[in-house]
C-alpha cells in the first residue's frame, strides 16, 4: 500500500513539473514577442498645404454721373441696395431743364451714395458707384518661385472667415510679371449669387502643391533615427525588418520616404508606428489594436 501511494505521489510531482514547464514556456514566448502597431505605406502624391492671404473686389464698377446740376427731389435707393441696369435712383430737379431721372448705368450694388433728398447735387462728382459683386474677384500675390503653380482655369478653395463662407473660385489671370513688391498678381473668380460674400474683406486662399509624385508615405512617427541613420521597421511574419530609407519631404504627419535598398519597401506593406523605438532587425513582435 505504502508503494502505491509513493508512486502516485512521485507521478503527480511529475505532472505538476511539467506543467509549470510549460507554462514558463509558453509566458518566455509571449514576454518575448514585442507589442506593436503598424499602418500601410501609401504610395500617393505628397502635397504641402499653405494658406494666402487675398481680397475681395467688385468684378465691375461704373459711377453714376448727373447730367445736370440740381436738387435730389427724389431718392429712392440706399446704400446696399440692388439695382438693375436703367433703375431710377433719383430725381433731379434743374432750373434750366426740369425734372430728369437719374439711372443705374448697370446691374449691381449701390457701394456709395453720394446725394441727400432734398439737397443740391453737382454733375462735377459721381452721385453714387454702383458695382457687381456676382461674380467677385479674389486678388492675391505670389513669390516667383510659386508663380508656376498657378494656371488660367486653376480651381482654389478659398475662405472667408470674418462672414463664415466660403467656396471655389476658378484663376482668370495670372500676371506674367512682377509688380513693384517683386510679386506676381493673380485673379480669381467667384461665383455669389446670393452676394453674401462682400467685396473689399480678407479672404484665405488654401494652396496644394505636389512636392513628390507617386512617392512612398509613411506616418512621421514611423520614421527612427538611428545615430544619423533613418530607418523604418515592417513586419513579415511575425518579426521586424530594419529598412534603410531616404527621407524625400517630412511634414508633421506624415513623411515622404525612398528605401534605399531598391525593393525592400512597398505599397500596402505593414510598418510599426508604436512600439518602433526599442526594436531591432529580426525582433519578433506582435501586432495589437490601439489600446492593447
Amino acid at each position: 500500500m505504502k508503494k502505491v501511494i509513493v508512486l502516485l505521489l512521485v507521478a503527480m510531482m511529475t505532472l505538476v513539473a511539467c506543467n509549470q514547464e510549460t507554462n514558463d514556456d509558453e509566458t518566455e514566448n509571449q514576454t518575448t514577442e514585442t507589442p506593436v502597431q503598424v499602418t500601410s505605406v501609401a504610395l500617393t502624391d505628397f502635397t504641402e498645404e499653405r494658406s494666402l492671404i487675398g481680397r475681395t473686389m467688385p468684378s465691375d464698377q461704373m459711377p453714376v454721373m448727373p447730367q445736370f446740376a440740381g436738387e435730389v427731389d427724389a431718392l429712392n435707393v440706399e446704400r446696399g441696395d440692388t439695382v438693375e441696369e436703367g433703375d431710377v435712383l433719383a430725381e433731379i430737379l434743374s432750373p434750366q431743364y426740369g425734372r430728369t431721372e437719374l439711372e443705374a448705368p448697370m446691374d449691381g450694388q449701390i457701394q456709395q451714395l453720394n446725394m441727400v433728398e432734398g439737397r443740391p447735387i453737382t454733375n462735377e462728382n459721381p452721385a453714387a458707384l454702383v458695382v457687381a459683386i456676382d461674380p467677385l474677384k479674389l486678388n492675391f500675390n505670389v513669390p516667383a518661385n510659386e508663380v508656376d503653380s498657378f494656371a488660367v482655369d486653376d480651381e482654389l478653395e478659398f475662405t472667408v472667415s470674418q462672414l463664415n463662407e466660403s467656396g471655389t473660385a476658378t484663376i482668370t489671370h495670372v500676371a506674367d510679371s512682377a509688380g513693384e513688391t517683386g510679386m506676381f498678381a493673380i485673379e480669381a473668380e467667384i461665383e455669389n449669387p446670393d452676394q453674401n460674400i462682400l467685396a473689399g474683406v480678407t479672404a484665405q486662399v488654401s494652396l496644394e502643391k505636389v512636392i513628390a509624385e507617386d512617392t512612398l508615405t509613411v506616418p512621421t512617427e514611423a520614421v527612427v533615427d538611428r545615430g544619423g541613420e533613418r530607418v523604418i521597421f515592417k513586419v513579415e511574419e511575425g518579426q521586424v525588418v530594419e529598412v534603410p530609407i531616404e527621407v524625400v519631404a517630412m511634414q508633421s504627419e506624415n513623411t515622404a520616404i525612398k528605401a534605399i535598398d531598391d525593393g525592400s519597401l512597398e505599397e500596402g506593406q505593414d510598418v510599426v508606428i508604436r512600439g518602433q523605438l526599442t526594436l531591432s532587425d529580426g525582433q519578433e513582435v506582435r501586432v495589437v489594436e490601439g489600446d492593447e
